[in-house]
């Protein structure tokens, strides 16, 4: 009979391993391990192929190996078949070396457990066989990696969320110095991710899309930097200009011109993770931060006040605690979030007393204001009295005489709210503040 060519062994291999369902007790243990029965030597060599064309690696042949001389000398390689029982099929595949010189007779397949099965084979036989095999499972490794990398299809409520969360882990301090965020900071993200789609999603996922949008972001700047005279539209959150103006300036900056019609989704989550500056929308950060904003502003809270001051350094203080714990190992970041809450409990008289020392002085500017009211509101009523009251009350010297309004100077200096009311009247015009003034004299008449 002819000798078979490398897909007629391949596919009696293939039959092998249907056949023999058994596992084997033998057990292989490297390129030495001697055998004790003839034919295992041939269940070796097909286990061999076939876990060579599965990890994608070559099978070799040399006559030298000390299992191919053990094999020999158990006169393995004589020219007759083996019967191999199905009992004897090995649990695991070892690498296996046959001579290239020895004839292939065909082999036999029968209907029952028992193979008979070839002594040797050709040596580019089974070469060709291991390369169509290694071939076929690299096609379908790299089929399977581009069904993985395109599962993800990204809407803008998943990206919502990522930023979202992101922006959670920026909070709780899982944000590096590099605009990226450590191991728990995706998890987070992930998690937020998962609840609003039904795909697969890891961190890598997640971090390619990141990347994209810091690049998308880094874009958006430079456009931002580089137009001067444009108007913002609040309806497509971007700037616009004149259709020429516009047309002349795309045509030189082709990558800007996903800004045109829109602007960046998710703007102002964006500004937070990426300039952390205070969002003023629906993504407004918590107390702390507003408490800080209100901190700055001179007329409510001077810099000099000791209960600004001790806030700022209550925060200054839960923010170190924050980043070192940011910044150390696990047991390490444990003991610093304790200090943390501890820090926190031993704070609350203080804080309680910086509130009181609040109240204390906003009671005393509203004390101050109200005892100055009168004064100032008087002297807005004299400069303008004669201007104010009716012509026919002056006299020859063209000044309205006291007596006809005695009862203004004193009103305000025993109802303080009627003095800080025509204070408020000082940016109206001078005829409501003359009803004003009338409406008081006729009332007091």
């Amino acid at each position: 009979m002819a000798d078979w060519n490398a897909h007629q062994y391949y596919g009696a291999l293939q039959e092998a391993s249907k056949k023999w369902a058994a596992p084997a007790k033998l057990k292989i243990r490297g390129w030495c391990e001697h055998l004790t029965e003839s034919g295992n030597f041939l269940v070796r060599v097909a286990k061999s192929v076939w876990a060579c064309s599965v990890a994608r690696r070559p099978f070799l042949f040399n006559s030298t190996s000390p299992i191919f001389q053990s094999s020999n000398n158990m006169g393995l390689f004589e020219p007759e078949e083996v019967s191999v029982s199905s009992s004897q099929w090995p649990t695991s595949p070892s690498p296996a070396i046959v001579p290239a010189t020895l004839p292939a007779p065909p082999i036999i397949i029968e209907d029952s457990t028992q193979l008979t099965f070839p002594i040797a084979f050709h040596q580019s036989a089974v070469e060709s066989a291991v390369e169509s095999a290694a071939q076929s499972a690299s096609q379908s490794a790299s089929q399977s990696v581009s069904q993985s990398r395109s599962r993800v299809a990204w809407n803008p409520a998943m990206d919502e969320a990522m930023l979202l969360g992101l922006f959670d882990a920026k909070k709780d301090g899982w944000e590096t110095d590099n605009g990226n965020f450590k191991i728990h900071g995706w998890n987070i993200a992930v998690k937020a991710v998962r609840r609003v789609t039904h795909q697969t999603i890891n961190k890598n996922n997640l971090e390619n899309r990141w990347r994209s949008n810091k690049c998308i972001w880094r874009l958006w700047m430079r456009h931002k930097n580089q137009i001067s005279g444009w108007t913002w539209c609040a309806e497509r959150e971007t700037y616009i200009n004149d259709p020429e103006v516009m047309e002349e300036y795309f045509q030189r900056h082709m990558d800007l011109i996903i800004f045109r019609d829109q602007g960046p989704p998710f703007r102002e989550l964006n500004e937070q993770l990426l300039e952390g500056k205070l969002a003023t929308g629906q993504y407004a950060v918590g107390s702390r931060a507003m408490r800080r904003q209100l901190d700055t502003d001179d007329d409510l809270y001077p810099s000099s006040s000791p209960a600004s001051n001790a806030l700022a350094l209550n925060d200054l203080a839960l923010t170190a605690v924050d980043s070192s714990a940011a910044d150390s190992p696990a047991p390490e970041r444990k003991r610093l979030r304790k200090g943390k809450k501890k820090m926190n409990a031993e704070s609350i008289s203080e804080l309680r007393s910086v509130l009181l020392e609040m109240n204390k002085e906003m009671v005393n500017g509203l004390r101050e204001v109200s005892e100055r009211a009168p004064e100032k509101a008087t002297r807005l009523f004299l400069q303008e009295v004669n201007e104010l009251l009716l012509e026919e009350w002056r006299d020859s010297n063209g000044m309205v005489p006291y007596w006809r309004y005695a009862a203004v100077p004193r009103l305000f200096a025993s109802n303080g709210a009627m003095a800080q009311v025509y204070l408020g009247f000082s940016d109206s015009s001078l005829e409501q503040r003359r009803a004003f003034i009338m409406d008081i004299l006729e009332n007091a008449g």
